[in-house]
């Protein structure tokens, strides 16, 4: 069985299991479920091969690099301010792996590293923004289903950046300016895609739900008539305008027409959803803001990379629509919740997978 199979089981069966207990949405139990289901997502995303993943390879490469690069080396090429080159875009992330590296030069413990630092922001973003045992087993699942390729096997840079703008999100809540542009700010240096973040402290705070709705919706249509256009108008003259325009897009009609239904339901529910959720604003406004940039990814797949700083929201969006639509009937509730499981495990299932540990690999890899 393929491990990424296992671990989306076991997101299941360990829910389930814990469902059935006394007081299955109390925080302790929430709490132990949390932390049981990120230290397997944690161990998977650590003790992946180097040939899973994208870029997992590529990551060792430059890891192996910078221990033999000069602190001196570092400074001097820093140009982050000043290169728009492809190659010497993100300087800060070599100075991050180097300060790193003053603890270990093992990119086994890199890796474990990076896994921890993510998990324990999906920890506390999931946390504080769900609040029964069932909501928790479906976000989980839409991160298996969405983001594992991502941020569980593939980004490093934009797993740490990422990490970074969900622990931020608290400052959104607390309206706290500077704590919150600060991290994002100095994310930055180790990817820039991250300062697409920074708006959001202002447009989440925007009340008019149907208003703005109507304006993202708007707003899509036009972008995705003009897609070429925008794209074209963003990376001109950037570090990105090589990076983004190598590869043709495809499309991503399954990930677009997911958010579009999620945002269509959404709609009809916003009153319910106020009545309920203090924070229905930031989930809303942070959905609307994934599907103005969703017609990016039709240009060039690489576009997600900045649409997930917002998409991200769907884990603890979604199940809340359920949560509202039938918050007076167990019965149908459970019977949504169990439905959307069954879906999203046969997406899983039917997505090739081929998740290796790094032990069971050839030496081809090991001793890179």
């Amino acid at each position: 069985m393929d491990f990424h199979v296992f671990t989306t089981f076991s997101i299941i069966i360990i829910g389930l299991f814990f469902s059935v207990l006394k007081n299955e949405n109390s925080l302790k139990i929430r709490k132990t479920y949390l932390f049981i289901v990120s230290i397997i997502l944690l161990l998977e995303s650590a003790l992946r091969g180097m040939s899973v993943g994208d870029d997992t390879l590529t990551y060792f490469d430059s890891f192996q690099s910078i221990k033999y690069t000069s602190w001196a080396d570092i400074f001097r090429y820093f140009t982050f301010f000043s290169d728009n080159s492809y190659e010497n875009r993100n300087q800060g992330y070599d100075l991050f792996q180097k300060i790193f590296q003053l603890f270990s030069d093992d990119f086994r413990v890199y890796l474990f590293f990076i896994a921890i630092v993510f998990f324990s922001s999906l920890y506390y973003f999931l946390l504080r923004n769900t609040f029964n045992l069932f909501e928790l087993i479906l976000s989980f699942l839409i991160y298996s289903a969405l983001f594992y390729y991502f941020f569980s096997i593939t980004g490093i840079k934009q797993t740490i950046t990422t990490s970074v703008a969900l622990f931020s999100i608290r400052y959104i809540k607390e309206r706290k300016l500077l704590r919150f542009v600060i991290p994002i700010m100095l994310a930055s240096f180790i990817h820039i895609s991250v300062l697409v973040f920074l708006p959001f402290y202002f447009f989440s705070g925007l009340k008019k739900i149907k208003l703005n709705f109507l304006i993202a919706l708007f707003l899509f249509i036009i972008i995705f008539g003009f897609k070429q256009y925008v794209v074209a108008i963003l990376i001109t003259d950037t570090v990105y305008e090589t990076y983004l325009s190598d590869l043709a897009g495809r499309g991503t009609l399954g990930f677009t027409s997911l958010l579009l239904l999620v945002v269509l339901l959404s709609y009809f529910v916003v009153d319910k959803m106020a009545k309920v959720y203090p924070n229905y604003i930031l989930y809303y406004n942070g959905i609307l803001m994934a599907l103005v940039l969703v017609p990016l990814t039709w240009v060039n797949s690489n576009a997600m990379r900045v649409v997930q700083y917002y998409s991200i929201f769907l884990i603890v969006f979604a199940p809340k629509i359920i949560e509202v639509v039938y918050r007076k009937n167990i019965l149908f509730k459970r019977i949504a919740y169990f439905i959307c499981i069954v879906i999203l495990l046969s997406f899983i299932l039917n997505v090739p997978s081929f998740y290796k540990f790094f032990w069971e690999e050839s030496s081809i890899y090991r001793d890179l």
